[in-house]
């Protein structure tokens, strides 16, 4: 087994993982703004709009699913939002 991490540091370089929550948050973001034109894609997603003043941070209402619906890549990048600051 071999520690890549330093090799990542000095170059820079984001692991598999973090450039795939890059990637999907990108993509929402872009799907979102309109710079994707996708209307099919833009209805499933869900905004959370209280009817009261809240504490959540929250910007995406993401439906209860068993394991298999939890990586169905729209309610994916819905609760990666929900999880990323700028999109609280």
């Amino acid at each position: 087994l071999h520690d890549y991490r330093p090799v990542m540091n000095k170059l820079r370089l984001l692991s598999l993982a973090d450039r795939r929550v890059e990637a999907n948050l990108f993509f929402l973001h872009k799907l979102i703004d309109g710079r994707v034109d996708a209307s099919t894609l833009l209805s499933l997603v869900y905004f959370k709009v209280p009817s009261h003043s809240t504490s959540s941070d929250s910007s995406f209402f993401v439906p209860f699913h068993n394991n298999y619906g939890r990586n169905n890549p729209i309610y994916r990048m819905m609760r990666m939002g929900n999880e990323h600051l700028s999109f609280s």
